[in-house]
C-alpha cells in the first residue's frame, strides 16, 4: 500500500462528508470522539506492516521477532532477568513497536541507494535498517547464550533453536534447557609461606566472593582483579590479574561448587618482588611539538624529592610536591600513582598526564624511577553569549553574558573567573507607559584554590583521586522592575568543595548576603501595607549564615543498570548576628550597624531514581524541603524561598503561579504583575517513562505533583482564615497534579527538550471537583490554548 492508497483508503473514513473537520459523533461520548483517531492510527500500522519487507532484496527475508522459551522454568532463578539478558545476547536486534515506523521510512525513501543527499540523511538519521535473518549469526548467538549461562553457574546448560517463516518474515525459537544454577560451597585459598600469600591472607575479609552465593564467571574475575590490586598497593610492581587462576569442583554436592585459588608460577623470581621508589622526574611543560622541542631549552630544578625539568615555569615547585604522592623509598602503591594522575588531570592545565616506570636493583634491593610527564592545555577562555525568551502578556526578554576565565591565573592552578550579564524585558504590545519592564544587570568573580585552605590543615596529607578546592566568590545583583521597585542584592561566600568515590561535599562556613530595596513605587506601597508577608519580603536585610550540601550516585558506565541520586543540603543564618544585635523598641527587629538581619533554617532532600528498561527508561524524583523563620525574621528570605512551576517541576503550571496550597492570586494573569507565589514548604513528586523513536528523537510522558505551603503568615490577609498554611491534616488535599508528553532531540553532549501538560488536579478549585478528567477535551481549540502549558528547555528535567 503506498501512500496515495493510504490517503484514498482512510482519509474519507475519518471526516464527515462534506467537511475539513474531522467528524464527531456526539460530545458526551470520549470514546467515539476519539475513534476517528484511532481509525487513523490503525491505518498507518497497516502501511508500516506492509513496508516492513518493502524493500528487501532476492533471497533476503526479515528477523521479525526472538523468542525464549524455558523447557523447565523451575530451573532457573530469576528467569525474567535471565531472559531480558539473553535477549540482549541475542543478536540481530528485531525492530518492536516504534522502531517499525523507522523501518518503514527506511524502506520508504533514498530507494535509489544514493549515497548523499536529503533522502539519505532521513534514511541514516530518522529510518533504521530492518534486521535482516542470518542462520549463522543466529548460531552464534545460540552459542554465546549457552556461554553466558555457564559463565553464570548453569553448567549443562543447553539452547535449541528452531525458525519459524512467514512469507518474507522469520521468527527465530530458542528453548532452554537447565539443570540448576550452582552456588559457591568452599573457597580454598593458597597456603604457601609466600609473603604474597601472607598478604592476601590478612586481607582475605575484603573478597567479594562469598559462600552461597550463584557461580558467576565475572565475580571471578573481579576477585581476580582485587588481588592484584591488594598487591599493586603493597609494592608487587609487576603483579597483574593473570597471576592468579581458580579451579572448580563441581562435584562438591548437589549443584555445589569448590572453588580453589591458585598461584601462576613464574620462571623469574622478581616477579613476586616489592619495589621501592628512588628518584622521581618531572616534566610539567611537556610538549607534543617537535619544533618547540628542538627552540626552547630545558631547564632542570631541584624541589625536595622532585627533579623538575621543563622548558618555562608552569606550576610552582610547591604546588607539583603537594600533587605527586609517595616520597623515596617507600613500597610502590599503584592506587597513589593513579591518584597523582588523577589530580594533577584535574587541575584543569593539564591535558595529558603519564607516568612511567624504570625498574633497577641496587644492593638486592629492587627500585622504579618515575618519569611524571604532564602536558599543558589551554590556560585561558573567553566567551558570550545571546539569549531570547518571550512569556505570556507579549513580553519579550534579550539577555547578554559574557565570561572571562584563567585556569592558572598565578602559577598555582587557581581558577579564576570573571562573569558579566544583563538582560532587558519589553513589553511589545504597550501603548502606554514605559515598553521595558525590566533591567537586570549581574556582575560575578570567584577563585578556586587547589586544596585545604584552613588552619591546623597540611594540604599535602589530604589525599584522593578528586582534588579538593577552597573557594571566594562576589557578585552583585541589580534589578529593576518599572512601575515597581529597585533593588540590588550584594552577595560574598567562602568554603571547600571536594568529592570522594559517589559522595561530592560542599561546605561554606560563611556566606554573606546585603538585599537593599533603593526605590519603590505607590503601587507597590499599597500592595506591600495589606500584605505583612509580602512586606517583610521586601525589606532591607542581611542574610549571614553557614551551609554544607551533599550529593551522592551510584551510576556506573558499566552497562545499563538502574542508579540512584540524592542530592540535599542544610543552611542555618542569623545565630552569630543575634548575638551581637540590637534590640530594638515597638516589636521592630534587631538591627546590626542600622541593618535588620535574617534568621531561619532550611533544609533540602532531592530523591531520584533511574530504571533503565529494554526500551527506555523510568526516572522518578522526590523533592522534599523545609525552611523555618525564627528569631528576628517573619518570613525566610525571598531568595530563599521555594516555588513549583515551569519547565523542571511542575510542568503543567507555569513558573511560580501555583501555591501556597491552595491560594489562587487575585491579580492580572497577563504576566504584568510581578508578585510570585512562593512558599517555606516544598513537596514535588514526578514520574517520566523516557523511550525512543528515532536516532536522535526521543519520547516521554510524564505526571507531575506537588505544592508549596507556608508555615506561618498569609498568602492572602484579606481573607477571615489564613490562607496558604501547612497542615498536616489536609496538605495531601492542596496537591496539584499535571501530566503530559514531551519530545527530546538528545545528540548525547545537550540535550534540547519540549514538553507539552495539562493540569490534571487543580487545588484551586472547590472541595471534591480538584480532578478535572471530565473537562478534558483534546478536539477543542479553546481547550487546548487554556490548558496546555508547552516548555521548551536544555536538559532532562531531572
Amino acid at each position: 500500500m503506498n501512500l496515495w492508497q493510504f490517503r484514498r483508503f482512510c482519509v474519507p473514513r475519518l471526516r464527515g462528508k462534506g467537511s475539513e473537520e474531522p467528524f464527531i459523533f456526539t460530545r458526551s461520548n470520549t470514546i467515539l470522539k476519539i475513534l476517528p483517531y484511532i481509525t487513523y492510527l490503525i491505518c498507518l500500522l497497516l502501511l508500516v506492516s506492509c513496508s516492513m519487507t518493502k524493500g528487501l532484496k532476492e533471497g533476503e527475508r526479515l528477523h521479525a521477532a526472538t523468542n525464549f522459551r524455558f523447557t523447565n522454568p523451575k530451573q532457573v532463578n530469576n528467569r525474567g532477568q535471565v531472559e531480558t539478558e539473553l535477549a540482549y545476547i541475542a543478536k540481530p536486534d528485531p525492530a518492536t513497536g516504534l522502531q517499525k515506523w523507522q523501518v518503514g521510512m527506511y524502506n520508504s525513501v533514498n530507494k535509489k541507494e544514493k549515497e548523499k543527499g536529503f533522502a539519505k540523511w532521513v534514511q541514516k538519521k530518522l529510518g533504521r535498517p530492518p534486521a535482516i535473518f542470518d542462520e549463522t549469526t543466529a548460531e552464534r548467538s545460540r552459542r554465546v547464550m549457552e556461554k553466558h549461562l555457564y559463565d553464570n553457574g548453569y553448567f549443562g546448560a543447553s539452547i535449541k533453536m528452531d525458525t519459524v517463516a512467514n512469507g518474507k518474515k522469520v521468527t527465530v525459537n530458542y528453548a532452554i534447557t537447565s539443570r540448576g544454577q550452582y552456588f559457591v560451597n568452599e573457597i580454598f585459598r593458597p597456603v604457601d609461606t609466600l609473603p604474597l600469600t601472607r598478604l592476601l591472607k590478612e586481607n582475605e575479609s575484603e573478597t567479594v566472593l562469598q559462600k552461597g552465593n550463584p557461580y558467576s564467571i565475572s565475580q571471578l574475575n573481579a576477585e581476580r582483579t582485587r588481588l592484584a590490586g591488594l598487591a599493586n598497593n603493597n609494592g608487587y610492581y609487576d603483579i597483574t590479574k593473570d597471576n592468579f587462576f581458580y579451579f572448580v569442583d563441581t562435584t562438591a554436592g548437589h549443584q555445589r561448587a569448590n572453588i580453589f585459588l591458585r598461584l601462576k608460577e613464574v620462571g623469574d623470581s622478581s616477579n613476586y618482588q616489592v619495589y621501592r621508589l628512588d628518584e622521581t622526574w618531572v616534566y610539567p611543560s611537556y610538549s607534543l611539538d617537535r619544533k618547540e622541542k628542538e627552540e626552547v631549552p630545558l631547564d632542570t630544578l631541584r624541589y625536595h624529592n622532585l627533579h623538575i625539568v621543563q622548558r618555562q615555569p608552569v606550576l610552582r615547585p610547591t604546588v607539583l610536591n603537594r600533587l605527586v604522592y609517595q616520597d623515596s623509598a617507600q613500597l610502590f602503591s599503584k592506587k597513589e600513582q593513579q591518584e597523582t594522575i588523577n589530580r594533577l588531570l584535574n587541575l584543569g592545565i593539564y591535558k595529558f598526564a603519564n607516568i612511567r616506570f624504570d625498574k633497577k636493583v641496587r644492593r638486592d634491593t629492587h627500585y622504579l624511577d618515575r618519569l611524571v610527564v604532564l602536558t599543558p592545555g589551554l590556560m585561558r577562555d573567553l566567551g558570550m553569549e545571546f539569549q531570547v525568551n518571550s512569556r505570556s502578556g507579549n513580553f519579550l526578554g534579550t539577555e547578554v553574558s559574557g565570561y572571562y576565565s584563567h585556569k592558572n591565573a598565578f602559577k598555582g592552578a587557581e581558577r579564576f573567573s570573571l562573569n558579566l550579564s544583563t538582560g532587558i524585558e519589553n513589553n511589545i504590545g504597550a501603548n502606554t507607559g514605559s515598553a521595558v519592564n525590566s533591567v537586570n544587570v549581574n556582575l560575578s568573580t570567584s577563585l578556586q584554590l587547589p586544596g585545604i585552605y584552613a588552619p591546623f590543615v597540611d594540604r599535602k596529607r589530604v589525599k584522593g583521586e578528586m582534588l579538593p578546592r577552597t573557594f571566594f566568590s562576589l557578585g552583585d545583583d541589580f534589578q529593576q522592575r518599572s512601575g515597581f521597585y529597585t533593588v540590588n542584592s550584594l552577595n560574598l561566600s567562602a568554603g571547600y568543595n571536594f568529592r570522594k568515590t559517589k559522595w561530592a561535599h560542599e561546605y561554606s562556613p560563611i556566606f554573606i548576603n546585603f538585599i537593599n530595596l533603593l526605590q519603590t513605587s505607590t503601587e507597590l506601597e499599597e500592595l506591600l501595607a495589606e500584605n505583612q508577608r509580602l512586606r517583610a519580603s521586601f525589606e532591607d536585610v542581611m542574610i549571614l549564615g553557614t551551609g554544607y550540601k551533599l550529593s551522592y550516585s551510584n551510576q556506573t558506565k558499566k552497562g545499563r543498570r538502574r542508579y540512584f541520586f540524592y542530592r540535599g543540603g542544610i543552611e542555618t543564618a542569623g545565630n552569630l548576628l543575634g548575638l551581637i544585635a540590637t534590640e530594638q523598641a515597638n516589636g521592630e527587629p534587631a538591627k546590626v550597624r542600622g541593618i535588620p538581619f535574617s534568621q531561619y533554617f532550611k533544609i533540602d532532600n532531592d530523591f531520584r531514581q533511574y530504571f533503565p528498561l529494554r526500551k527506555g527508561m523510568l526516572a522518578g524524583r522526590l523533592f522534599l524541603g523545609v525552611g523555618y523563620p525564627y528569631g528576628n525574621a517573619e518570613v525566610i528570605p525571598y531568595t530563599k524561598q521555594y516555588f513549583v512551576g515551569g519547565a523542571s517541576s511542575i510542568r503543567a503550571f507555569r513558573i511560580r503561579t501555583l501555591g501556597p496550597g491552595g491560594f489562587e492570586s487575585k491579580l492580572d494573569n497577563d504576566g504584568s504583575n510581578f508578585v510570585d507565589q512562593t512558599g517555606d514548604i516544598k513537596l514535588e513528586m514526578n514520574l517520566e517513562y523516557r523511550f525512543p523513536i528515532f536516532t536522535y528523537l526521543k519520547g516521554a510522558l510524564f505526571v507531575d505533583a506537588g505544592n508549596v505551603w507556608l508555615v506561618r503568615g498569609d498568602a492572602d490577609e484579606s481573607t477571615p482564615e489564613p490562607d496558604g498554611l501547612f497542615h498536616l491534616d489536609q496538605f495531601y488535599d492542596e496537591i496539584a497534579v499535571g501530566a503530559g508528553f514531551g519530545f527530546r532531540i538528545d545528540f548525547g553532549v545537550a540535550v534540547v527538550r519540549s514538553d507539552w501538560a495539562t493540569p490534571i488536579r487543580r487545588p484551586t478549585q472547590q472541595e471534591g471537583n480538584q480532578w478535572l478528567f471530565s473537562e478534558i477535551n483534546l478536539l477543542s481549540r479553546n481547550w487546548r490554548r487554556q490548558n496546555f502549558v508547552w516548555n521548551v528547555a536544555i536538559g532532562y528535567p531531572f
